[in-house]
């Protein structure tokens, strides 16, 4: 019955206390009306978990982090409809109310009472996770889980291009070559871009030329930033994008 269930417990890494992350066994969740439950294949560490674990970052403990992930639908609960048992889904981490005026625009992420999967809710760096059914996003079993799971670091760097109705045929800046802004390079490329140079600091890693990227330069941090001045503008840069975000101080002709 219920009250067996939730005596039920998995396996999860969670944050006990700043700098103490735990494999622990943990409360099993169960889904409630609308939501569903997901067993975990793939689960991401982004880098805004870093500060939840070691800058006291995080809203209570103890809490499980992960908003980065895939897997498959174990269980619905009451009145779901479109996600079907079996369902392979990724997740879209924020919760919007729903109610408020921006909500109501279809403002969701300007929403100033959402929650969010691994950061005010329970998350999914454990066996099992439960989502809301509009946040569950159902993907074909040909894309792998951890590809599924980083649909939504890839949209962020989306979002960067669509917010500047970026059209592809021009030359783009991306400042930091990191997840983000190895998802900007990729997306610039598909959208039809000239040419993408990533720009990182000295020691980062060369993962921009096992992506594809045509041409990648490194700099000192203080070499790196000194041009927010229109000089991206002045060498024929379309868009520069800094970390993924499109940045009035580093973002020229948009």
């Amino acid at each position: 019955d219920e009250k067996d269930r939730r005596k039920e417990t998995m396996k999860a890494a969670v944050v006990c206390a700043n700098e103490d992350v735990q494999y622990l066994d943990y409360e099993e969740p169960i889904p409630g009306p609308g939501e569903v439950k997901v067993k975990v294949r793939a689960s991401g560490i982004c880098g805004s978990d870093i500060p939840r674990v070691l800058h006291n970052g995080v809203h209570f403990y103890p809490i499980v982090l992960g908003h980065e992930f895939s897997g498959d639908v174990v269980e619905i609960g009451e009145g779901v409809t479109k996600v079907k048992l079996g369902d392979r889904v990724s997740g879209a981490p924020l919760q919007p109310c729903m109610k408020c005026d921006d909500c109501q625009k279809g403002n969701f992420s300007l929403c100033k009472h959402y929650s969010f999967i691994g950061s005010r809710e329970q998350g999914s760096n454990a066996d099992y996770v439960v989502i809301p059914e509009q946040n569950a996003v159902v993907y074909d079993s040909s894309i792998s889980y951890e590809q599924a799971a980083m649909f939504e670091p890839s949209t962020v760097a989306l979002h960067g291009l669509l917010q500047n109705e970026y059209q592809g045929g021009q030359y783009v800046a991306v400042l930091g070559g990191g997840t983000i802004g190895m998802f900007t390079m990729q997306w610039a490329k598909i959208f039809g871009s000239r040419k993408v140079v990533v720009f990182d600091i000295s020691g980062a890693s060369g993962t921009g030329k096992t992506s594809g990227c045509r041409c990648s330069h490194q700099y000192n941090e203080r070499k790196l930033y000194a041009g927010s001045n229109g000089t991206y503008r002045e060498k024929g840069i379309w868009l520069c994008v800094r970390d993924g975000r499109t940045d009035p101080d580093y973002a020229y002709g948009i």
